[in-house]
């Protein structure tokens, strides 16, 4: 593959995972805005928010090309205190 290939394909692929990020963040932050308009519930708001981004994350969580790099993001993060 020549050059100009090989930069486009990586391109391309870095345009994909930035779009799935970014629609991860709206999906995330339009859950916490609808949180805000329910009318009182008898589970908590932040309970809902909880489940909320477990289903998002469910998708990635199941993606073999996150396999790798989960682990180490996540020790990362609890080692923080995130």
């Amino acid at each position: 593959m020549s050059a100009i290939t090989v930069c486009a394909r990586q391109l391309l692929l870095f345009a994909r995972v930035e779009a799935r990020c970014c629609a991860f963040a709206v999906a995330l932050l339009s859950g916490v805005t609808l949180s805000g308009v329910l009318p009182r519930l008898p589970v908590a708001r932040y309970d809902l928010l909880l489940v909320y981004g477990l289903v998002l994350v469910e998708p990635s969580r199941r993606d073999p090309r996150q396999a790798g790099r989960r682990p180490r993001r996540l020790r990362g993060g609890s080692a923080v205190g995130g």
